[in-house]
């Protein structure tokens, strides 16, 4: 933590050459020295490596008090290198631990960035395509990382991915991979989730995420794709039907017990769902009960 600033450059330039080695040894080496840097030196060494990933200058706003980001003196990356970059940063995300909400938008500005290259975007090139999965592989994981921090990314994480699954249907090695990689990132979203946060996360987005993930599972030309899909949507039946039975269980305590005394309070787990759904809209709570109701489950979800 002591380091020079100017030794810091210095190492960060080293690093940057040895992404380049072909030798894994090498380029391994350098990934673990950025993440410890980064580590060390998050609001210095942040900024560079993003701006090295993305090609684009950092324009993420300083806090008062923080030193100015390090430059590189090197030559822009190859897409090879800058996946060895998303690496480090990702290396460094875990190392992180529960302050990587505070350096969450460094990551997410990163991946996202990088996942919503197109092929129109760059110069024609085999290892971009590696690229843009690893882009899309990495926000997986830090959305992972973020659970309950994750809702201020909501927005562009869904569309995002409900875009790349909309708008990229083709059976090319890009879009295969771009489908892939946004179901792998609502798949970790969903598994990172709990009752607590789920209607605060993706309340607002349930609707077209469950109808979109409906199409890709019917219809996708991807094996795979169609999987994955089918995963994600067990996921959220899962939440609907607790949810539902968490508000239905409630009303039938209250119907109980309700004559005991005015003073009837339901059990915590309980109200914590059930005030989920009153947060909701009206239209959204209605699709959720009827979804989860097990007589008309099936013709409910057909009709999504």
């Amino acid at each position: 933590r002591g380091l020079p600033a100017g030794a810091a450059n210095a190492l960060l330039d080293v690093y940057g050459e040895m992404l380049a080695d072909e030798e894994s040894y090498v380029y391994l080496a350098a990934v673990q020295g950025l993440s410890v840097l980064a580590t060390n030196l998050p609001a210095m060494v942040l900024p560079f490596l993003v701006e090295k990933f993305t090609g684009k200058e950092t324009t993420i706003k300083k806090e008062a008090g923080q030193k100015e980001p390090m430059r590189s003196t090197s030559s822009e990356m190859s897409w090879a290198q800058r996946v060895k970059v998303g690496e480090a940063l990702m290396c460094a995300a875990r190392k992180c631990g529960a302050s990587i909400s505070k350096y969450s938008q460094y990551f997410m500005r990163a991946f996202i960035l990088g996942a919503r290259m197109r092929s129109a975007d760059v110069e024609d090139d085999s290892d971009w395509v590696n690229f843009r999965s690893s882009c899309l592989s990495n926000l997986a994981e830090v959305c992972g990382l973020l659970k309950w921090s994750l809702d201020r990314y909501a927005q562009d994480i869904f569309d995002l991915a409900l875009g790349i699954l909309q708008m990229e249907g083709t059976n090319s090695q890009e879009a295969l991979a771009a489908r892939r990689g946004s179901l792998y990132i609502m798949y970790k979203i969903l598994n990172s989730l709990d009752s607590t946060n789920f209607a605060g996360i993706i309340g607002s987005h349930i609707k077209s995420m469950y109808r979109r993930l409906k199409i890709v599972a019917k219809s996708d030309c991807d094996s795979l794709c169609k999987h994955n899909a089918q995963m994600c949507i067990d996921v959220i039946d899962v939440f609907m039907r607790g949810l539902f039975l968490a508000q239905h269980h409630q009303q039938q305590s209250q119907e109980v017990l309700g004559g005991v005394g005015s003073g009837f309070v339901p059990p915590l787990s309980t109200q914590s769902s059930a005030s989920m759904l009153s947060e909701m809209s009206p239209s959204l709570a209605n699709e959720i009960r009827n979804i989860a109701k097990p007589s008309t489950n099936k013709a409910k979800i057909t009709e999504l």
